[in-house]
Parts: structure tokens; C-alpha cells; sequence
């Protein structure tokens, strides 16, 4: 038993990352999660920072995803050569994913600010500024519809989209 216990640590120690995918695949994604950051900050690649962000979503951590999402979502790398190789809504799914995160720990301006900065109306079907209205509808924070609205409405050029948006947060907020 000594002999496991001195393998796991040296494992834990030296090889995060290996850590960090024997903890997912057991699922314990909070474990994980930690490893993965232990593994980023060993080796501060893009890669690592993907699957800190990745493993952070999954263990449902707001704290390591708005610690590190943000980082992410500027990052040249993954910005250019990562997202060629994923679908079109995985920029969403992060963006998404962040802003929820920062509205939990009642960070309300960086979140509004996230949301409009990492959202493609036209191509986006769930993206982050819609996440962010239901999540302000679910807690009845009429104070941040009203902030949405007027992002919305300050938009140029508006289109159907928008103007779709717009009439929405109006309907919520006179509910």
C-alpha cells in the first residue's frame, strides 16, 4: 500500500496532466479540474490552458473558469489554428460557459462586457448574450436586462436578429 501511495504522489507531482485524465476518467472532475491546473502552470501551453478550461466547465469550477476562460478566449493559438478544427458553436460553448460563470461570482459588468465581445449574432444560434438573458430572467435581475437592452439597442448596423433580442429583453422586463 506504501508502494501506491508513493506512486500516486510522484504521478500527482511529476505527470499532472496523467493525474489530472486518471481523475476525469474516474469522475472526479473536480480533481481533475486541479490537476489540469497544476499541468498549465507547469507547461503554459495552449493546449494545457484548453483542457484547464475544458476539465474547469465539466467540474462546473466558476473559479478556474473565469480564471483562465478569459486567457483562453484572447489566446493567438487557439484563436487561429485551435477553433479551425472544432465546430462553429465552440466559441460559444466557452464564451458561454464564462459569462455564466463571472454572473455567478457577481462579476455583472465583465460578464455583460464578455458576452457582447464573444458573440456572432449571425452565426451563433446559442451564444453568450443569450445564456446571459436567461440566466438575468432565472434570478429576476431586471438591472441587467435593462444593460443588454441598451448593448443591444447601441448595436450597428441593427438587423432582424437584434431587433429580435431587443423585443425579447422588452418582453421579460415588462413581465
Amino acid at each position: 500500500i506504501a508502494f501506491i501511495g508513493v506512486v500516486s504522489l510522484v504521478i500527482c507531482s511529476f505527470f499532472p496532466k496523467i493525474a489530472s485524465d486518471l481523475s476525469k476518467n474516474v469522475g472526479n472532475y473536480q480533481l481533475s479540474a486541479t490537476f489540469s491546473e497544476k499541468a498549465y502552470q507547469k507547461d503554459s501551453s495552449t493546449e494545457n490552458l484548453l483542457d484547464l478550461v475544458e476539465k474547469s466547465i465539466i467540474a462546473k469550477n466558476d473559479n478556474l473558469i473565469t480564471k483562465y476562460a478569459g486567457v483562453l478566449l484572447v489566446d493567438e493559438e487557439f484563436r487561429n489554428d485551435i477553433l479551425l478544427g472544432k465546430d462553429s458553436g465552440y466559441l460559444s460553448y466557452i464564451s458561454s460557459n464564462y459569462v455564466s460563470s463571472l454572473y455567478s461570482l457577481e462579476e455583472y459588468d465583465l460578464a455583460l462586457t464578455t458576452a457582447f465581445t464573444h458573440t456572432s449574432f449571425l452565426v451563433d444560434d446559442m451564444n453568450a448574450v443569450k445564456v446571459l438573458i436567461i440566466i438575468s430572467e432565472e434570478d429576476n435581475n431586471l438591472s441587467m436586462l435593462e444593460n443588454i437592452k441598451a448593448k443591444l439597442v447601441s448595436l450597428q448596423p441593427q438587423n432582424d436578429i437584434i431587433l429580435n433580442y431587443v423585443s425579447v429583453v422588452e418582453q421579460i422586463i415588462n413581465s
